[in-house]
Parts: structure tokens; sequence; C-alpha cells
């Protein structure tokens, strides 16, 4: 016996089938990053501090405050749903996040980033995609705990494990990040002595491992490769 065909049925599903294909093809085009070398922070592979550094249009420490889910309504573009997440910026680095004020972070809900309210973090932001929204993806999101060894010391790991944020086969400091810079502002920074400079910078000799780096490493780091990108770009 052979089946009767729905033809309703089948012409609203022709229908309703591009419908989910153009609002999915309007949403990656606004929630894209607009990185100039497109770059995408929403990548599963690991990225290297280099490319996090070279890419980040806003970069800071901070405290998460709050978070809260917009509806498509209210949310970027009165399109796509938001999720906004409200900081409390100790320490800024680069961009528009300013030190003792609050940010705000917004990003398509569906693939947002879990923040728990309280806790200490480390953002490494892309450019703004068309619809205004920033992910740090899982590399560029550090979270700031004590050590595990002296809660006199912070630290920083990424969702990666801080795996290939430089070579697992040579060191950290070299042409794209001196050395010399990085303890230059250690000094500044942090007051630190001789001794306790060359302590934390002491990680940056070693091969790149999954493991939680010094928060003191990883600030270092970042403004010396900031000071470098600064002093090779045309007009500075």
């Amino acid at each position: 016996m052979s089946k009767s065909v729905n033809s309703t049925g089948c012409l609203r599903f022709l229908t309703i089938v591009p419908s989910i294909m153009l609002i999915a093809t309007i949403a990656s085009s606004l929630t894209k990053p607009a990185t100039a070398a497109g770059y995408e922070y929403s990548t599963l592979t690991p990225v290297s501090l280099e490319e996090l550094v070279a890419e980040a249009d806003t970069i800071f420490i901070g405290r998460v405050l709050f978070g809260k889910q917009l509806p498509a309504s209210e949310g970027a573009s009165r399109v796509l749903p938001t999720r906004v997440t409200t900081f409390h910026v100790v320490q800024s680095l680069k961009g528009e996040a300013e030190a003792e004020s609050e940010f705000q972070l917004k990003e398509f809900a569906p693939v947002s980033t879990y923040f728990k309210s309280g806790a200490l973090v480390m953002l490494f932001l892309p450019p703004k995609s068309k619809a205004g929204f920033q992910s740090p993806g899982l590399s560029g999101y550090f979270r700031v705990t004590e050590s595990e060894s002296n809660s006199n010391v912070l630290v920083a790991q990424n969702l990666s494990e801080n795996r290939g944020l430089w070579s697992n086969k040579d060191r950290l400091w070299g042409e794209r990040f001196p050395k010399k810079i990085a303890q230059q502002s250690l000094s500044e920074k942090y007051q630190y002595s001789r001794h306790k400079i060359q302590e934390v910078l002491a990680f940056g000799d070693l091969p790149c491992k999954p493991r939680p780096i010094p928060l003191e490493l990883l600030v270092a780091a970042t403004r010396a490769g900031l000071s470098v990108r600064t002093s090779t770009t045309p007009g500075h």
C-alpha cells in the first residue's frame, strides 16, 4: 500500500527550513569576531599568547560581579538573545576596560561563557562583532586562583589548561616577548626584589606545559608583547 503525502506539511517544512538557515546565517555573521587576521577566539585549538596579544582588542583583569540574559527583543541588534556579564576592572592592559570601573561583556547567549560571580579572571577579548559581541573563547579566558602550594601566590590558567601558550620545546622569552621588558614591568608594577623577579620569570625560561602559571608572569609577558607590537607599528 502506498503512503499518502501531506502536501501542506511538505510545504510548511520547505518554508521553515530556509528560514532557519537564514537566521543561522545572520547569527553567524553578526557573532563572528572581526579580527584583522581572520582569527577566531571560538576555535577549540589552543591559541598562543602571541596570537592572543596580537588579536586582542581589550585585555584586563577583573572580578566577576554578575551576569544576566536578555531576550532577543532587548539584545544585540534587537534580534539575537544576549548574555551580559559585568566585571569590576582591577587592572587594564589594553582597550576600553578602565581600571576601577565596570565593564560589560556581551556575548551571543546560546554560546556564551560561564563566569562565576566573585571569581577573578584575566580576559583577552577580540574586536567586537557586527552585533557588538565579544568572547574570550577557551584560550582567552584565564581563571585566577590561589596557588595550591602557596596561598599568597595567584596563578592563571585558561580553559585549554595553558596548552600552546608558547612552544612546548622552547622558552617564552625572545624577540616577541623580551625578558628585559617583562623584568622592568614586574619591577615597576610590583616593586619585587631582584630574586623574586627572577623566580617569576623563570617559568618563561621553560617549555610550555599544561599547568597554571603565575599571574604576574602572564601580565608581564603580555605587557612585553604589547610593547613590542606598539614599537613596530607605523607611526610609533
